[in-house]
């Protein structure tokens, strides 16, 4: 089993692994460090610099299922049932609130303060070990400097501030307040000048959360002017050199069709062993999930999404009308049936004998109940990003490739996309056999059509990436990108079949996009 699996896959005793070093303890602030590990005796081989990592990775599971739960129900997937708690009742309907049970922005910064906990020691292992050696070091900096970008743009994107913690713990002042930035683009900047050191033109490291997708996503949201440079980044993650060097010549999921109804879902049961896996030594990573959140309740980590899903449990939100006749209005390639049969019914939601339906996508078949994985990144989240990337940077006949067919079916070949990386891709839809969608010939260029190829990549997202923790982003991005509020609140407010309530929840958000956050306790 792959190292980064095995020792990250038992999260559940995360506080056993934390005690290690000191800012992974409950009494991490008090001066005095009584019986604990002190740094020089912690960190002495390559071993404790990847426990001292798989650590910090470990506390994403805090935040992960919060995170699908607060999207689902702030956009159009979810909705509440009569089960719901109040809680869950205020994210649906946008009710403003210093407190969120679901989801603690501290859980975030935690994070973050073990990240810069861990990052000043590495170099005390460097000449005590020599597999530790200036490129693993350089690895595990690059490793870590990811995860908190990642939570920095994560925390910003829920709550529209973040607080920068200095790197070196010992200078934290707890009596002074928190500063700051509010501006997105500074944020990305910031963010983008940290990631970028790590640029590896070689492609010898891929980290747990990918540096390539991470940066083409920033780009992405930043928008205007960058679309080039999300291209770039967002391609090389889904074919770079990597590749190449492993053998497997960019074999990732969306090259082969689903030959089986059952292979798309196998994305959710337990990604690495039921997908080839490749990486160094204690960064391994998934080729189809390329970052994603264990939990396995025998290890004492449940994941809670099941029990608040599904209708044999506790069944508080269920899938909106919407996104089910989404799902089923869908017109596969061949046959005469009518909706997503790869994706849909029995897959992503499923209805109970009493014609009940829920979400099914986190109870597919594991070994173990409330223990499936949660992906923050993986192949179609990255090969549809790269289709807005390239849609609005004035290639949205590539774009439309990517969606469909794919570039096994494109004639001529896109420039760029070369058949031996991408001479087997048959696009999102092609993996799981759906027709194409294509835009009217009554569209034929300028903003009119590029807003509609994005409108059938957001569409696409919605069916794909359904219940994975990323519409309410996607309905905010391409509202802010267009300046039209309408565009978020049309969708959201959709979903409620009563008029007043449609009315009161579009009120609640309001059309000034820049109060569409979490409020902060």
């Amino acid at each position: 089993m792959n190292k980064m699996k095995y020792i990250f896959g038992i999260i559940g005793c995360s506080a056993l692994i934390t005690s290690l070093f000191s800012s992974c303890s409950d009494d991490f602030f008090e001066a005095q460090m009584d019986d604990r590990i002190s740094p020089h005796q912690h960190y002495n081989t390559k071993i404790d610099a990847e426990l001292s990592q798989l650590a910090c990775y470990a506390l994403l599971a805090n935040v992960a299922e919060g995170m699908v739960l607060v999207d689902g129900l702030r956009s159009d997937q979810l909705d509440v049932t009569a089960n719901a708690d109040n809680d869950m009742i205020a994210l649906n309907r946008h009710e403003k609130s210093n407190s969120n049970t679901y989801l603690d922005p501290s859980d975030f910064y935690k994070i973050i303060l073990n990240v810069n906990e861990v990052l000043p020691n590495l170099q005390n292992i460097l000449g005590k070990d020599r597999d530790f050696d200036s490129v693993a070091f350089k690895g595990a900096q690059g490793s870590l400097i990811t995860l908190r970008s990642w939570t920095y743009y994560t925390l910003f994107k829920l709550y529209g501030k973040v607080s920068f913690m200095p790197t070196d713990i010992n200078t934290l002042d707890f009596s002074a307040a928190p500063v700051y930035i509010t501006d997105k683009n500074t944020l990305i900047d910031t963010l983008v000048n940290e990631l970028l050191p790590f640029y590896d033109s070689l492609d010898i490291n891929r980290y747990p959360i990918d540096l390539y997708a991470l940066i083409g996503e920033l780009y992405l949201d930043k928008g205007e002017g960058y679309y080039a440079e999300a291209v770039k980044y967002l391609k090389l993650s889904l074919d770079g050199q990597h590749y190449n060097k492993t053998g497997l010549k960019g074999e990732f999921m969306m090259l082969t069709a689903a030959s089986d109804k059952d292979d798309w879902a196998k994305i959710f049961v337990e990604p690495l062993q039921n997908q080839f896996n490749v990486g160094i030594e204690g960064l391994g990573y998934n080729l189809t999930a390329r970052t994603y959140v264990p939990y396995s309740i025998e290890s004492g980590h449940k994941n809670n999404i099941e029990e608040w899903m599904h209708v044999d449990f506790n069944y508080m939100v269920k899938p909106t009308a919407a996104l089910i006749d989404s799902f089923n209005n869908q017109k596969p390639a061949a046959g005469t049936a009518i909706g997503d049969l790869y994706r849909g019914y029995k897959v992503s939601f499923d209805s109970s004998a009493s014609g009940e339906v829920y979400v099914n996508k986190y109870s597919l078949p594991t070994q173990y109940l409330n223990s499936a994985d949660i992906i923050i990144y993986r192949d179609s989240d990255l090969q549809l990003m790269l289709a807005e990337a390239l849609n609005r940077s004035g290639q949205s006949s590539v774009a439309l490739i990517l969606l469909n067919t794919g570039v096994k079916n494109a004639t001529p070949k896109p420039p760029g996309y070369s058949t031996t990386m991408w001479g087997r891709n048959l696009g999102v839809r092609g993996r799981v056999i759906l027709n194409p969608n294509g835009v009217p010939v009554t569209i034929v260029s300028g903003d009119p059509y590029v807003e509609y190829v994005e409108d059938l990549i957001m569409n696409e997202r919605a069916l794909e990436l359904a219940f994975e923790g990323k519409r309410w982003f996607d309905l905010k991005r391409i509202a802010e990108r267009r300046s039209d509020p309408a565009y978020l609140l049309d969708r959201v407010c959709g979903k409620f079949d009563n008029p007043a309530d449609s009315i009161e929840v579009r009120n609640n958000i309001g059309s000034d996009m820049t109060k569409w956050y979490i409020s902060l306790p």
